[in-house]
């Protein structure tokens, strides 16, 4: 006797969650056909991954190519992983609140560096239980010194960039539409080819705004320039801050620019900020958000 299969798919976010028909042969017999579909192996990777971040608190969460990191070359992941694929960026938001005093934002600063820390170790443990290599990069270490300057392995800031979480403004910190610029991030470097996120189209920092620059009690913001020491040596407190004096007054000795790093990689996790005028100065530090976040 024929029998007819005629099958209806509903499709949310682009993913087949059921089918269901049923069978024509006289009886009108009913039958259920359940197949979940959920897309590719890379799309259920990135979803797993996205997945993991709300759960585990983050603010946000995106991903980016590799190839579309506008950073020095120094500051590039293909030096760091071989193979790398995607970057994982995630962050938390400083409470406004964190800003009133010096005692208060330092609290905060190190609670939120190190959920975020603890979230990336995790991920780049997840990771690599399904056979894909990764590093974590850490939210404040570990650093390089290059020619008398201390970089992360890998520029965060940019990372969030060709991630789709924000732009860098003319204080040098990323802004997000969500957040301003209080997010503190880590990110994960892995071998997954994961689904990428788009950059923003639209710079976020204010077009004629100066009041970062005219706020800095140091002078150390230029228009699309940073001083890196003025800034360095105001806003960071620690015991060891003269070792980068050193440094800088001989910045292409290498084994200086060494010694640097493993000081400040060894010894480093008990500095206190002491500035953050040019976060608290930009209109978008007023940016308030109801909700746990976006996750792009």
């Amino acid at each position: 006797m024929p029998r007819t299969l005629i099958f209806e798919a509903a499709a949310m976010a682009d993913q087949i969650v059921a089918w269901e028909g049923w069978q024509g042969n006289g009886d009108q017999e009913q039958i259920v056909v359940e197949y979940t579909y959920m897309g590719s192996a890379q799309d259920q990777l990135t979803l797993e991954v996205k997945s993991m971040g709300r759960d585990r608190g983050m603010d946000v969460v995106g991903i980016a190519d590799p190839a579309l990191l506008d950073a020095p070359p120094f500051l590039k992941p293909g030096g760091v992983l071989s193979g790398c694929q995607s970057i994982i960026v995630c962050g938390k938001a400083v409470p406004h609140k964190a800003y009133d005093k010096e005692s208060s934002h330092n609290e905060f600063v190190f609670r939120f560096i190190d959920h975020v820390e603890s979230f990336c170790a995790e991920l780049k443990e997840f990771l690599e239980r399904k056979g894909y290599p990764s590093l974590m990069i850490g939210a404040s270490r570990p650093v390089v010194f290059k020619k008398g300057k201390y970089r992360g392995l890998v520029s965060l800031k940019h990372a969030a960039v060709a991630a789709g979480i924000g732009t860098i403004g003319r204080n040098d910190i990323l802004l997000s539409k969500q957040f301003g610029p209080r997010l503190r991030m880590g990110a994960v470097l892995t071998t997954a080819r994961l689904d990428a996120d788009r950059p923003l189209s639209k710079q976020l920092c204010i077009k004629g705004c100066t009041l970062c620059i005219e706020a800095c009690p140091y002078g150390a913001i230029k228009d699309g320039d940073i001083d890196f020491y003025a800034c360095l040596n105001n806003s960071h407190g620690h015991r060891y801050m003269a070792a980068t004096r050193i440094v800088r007054t001989f910045p292409n000795w290498e084994g200086l620019n060494r010694l640097g790093a493993t000081l400040y990689n060894r010894y480093g996790s008990k500095y206190k900020y002491l500035c953050w005028k040019c976060i608290t100065s930009c209109p978008l530090f007023r940016i308030k958000k109801k909700g746990s976040g976006l996750y792009f």
